[in-house]
């Protein structure tokens, strides 16, 4: 039986600030691969089941300058779903196949944050910070020799992600922002792939001019040119002898552009 639900338990620690306490079960459904060339042991994959706790808290300033934001969260996975992969002819790129299955066991944890603090009344400074473990046991995979288990993180899943940022404010409405954001390196898709990203940082910035009726900005991404990776395939494609080879899809690069935007219907923002 597929059942979910939640249970929150909130504590209002000052008129500012609230602490809380969630408890969660989700579901996912099970269903059936429908590639051709999977052996029946890989057609269906089962329900997974979750268990998530999470602890926050929520807290701003009197005046409303600085606030926090920040969470810690264990997830507990049964059944674990996990998308793999695999080339059931060694010289036919053609016969590459994702599926899902599912591990004994899955587990997630970590922790998030969010600040902002307003220096002065044209200043402005914003951090989010992400740490996160993830793992699961027991998957059992389709490989060249018969069936492989394999317990390892999960893929795209970097043991952090950052950004900081920097707004400054005009009276006349013009503005300035400068973001940098980055992430840890990372297994790429699919077990049995065992390569890895690195880790990587970006540099946006945007000005601009805010009215309560008008708004204009132009606006870079990726300043550095910077390149970086956002998915990886490890599979043979290259004849004659079609080695495995790592195949990856790179991020945006520098990149350029503008924004318009008139607002109708009264003036609030």
């Amino acid at each position: 039986m597929l059942w979910g639900g939640h249970a929150t338990l909130s504590l209002e620690v000052t008129p500012n600030a609230t602490a809380y306490a969630l408890l969660a079960r989700g579901y996912k459904a099970g269903g059936f691969n429908l590639s051709q060339g999977l052996g029946p042991a890989e057609i269906s994959y089962r329900p997974e089941s979750d268990w998530n706790l999470e602890l926050g808290y929520k807290a701003e300033s009197a005046d409303r300058r600085a606030s926090l934001d920040a969470d810690v969260y264990l997830l507990d996975r049964r059944g674990a779903q996990v998308r793999s992969s695999v080339q059931t002819d060694p010289t036919n790129p053609n016969t590459f196949i994702l599926y899902t299955g599912n591990a004994t066991r899955g587990r997630n944890y970590g922790m998030e944050a969010t600040a902002r603090l307003a220096a002065t009344s044209r200043l402005e400074f914003g951090a989010s910070l992400g740490l996160q473990r993830t793992h699961f046991t027991d998957f059992v995979r389709i490989a060249d020799t018969g069936s492989l288990s394999v317990s390892r993180e999960l893929p795209n899943a970097p043991h952090w992600q950052g950004a900081l940022n920097a707004t400054v404010r005009g009276p006349t409405g013009l503005y300035a922002r400068l973001d940098v954001t980055g992430m840890a390196g990372y297994y790429f898709d699919l077990p049995p792939n065992e390569t890895r990203s690195s880790a990587y940082a970006l540099v946006h910035a945007r000005i601009g001019w805010d009215t309560p009726r008008y708004s204009v900005s132009v606006y870079g991404r990726n300043l550095t040119n910077k390149s970086y990776p956002v998915r990886g395939f490890y599979f043979g494609l290259e004849p004659p002898d079609y080695p495995n080879k790592l195949y990856v899809q790179l991020g945006d690069p520098r990149t350029f552009g503008a924004k318009f935007t008139v607002r109708f219907g009264g003036t609030a923002r």
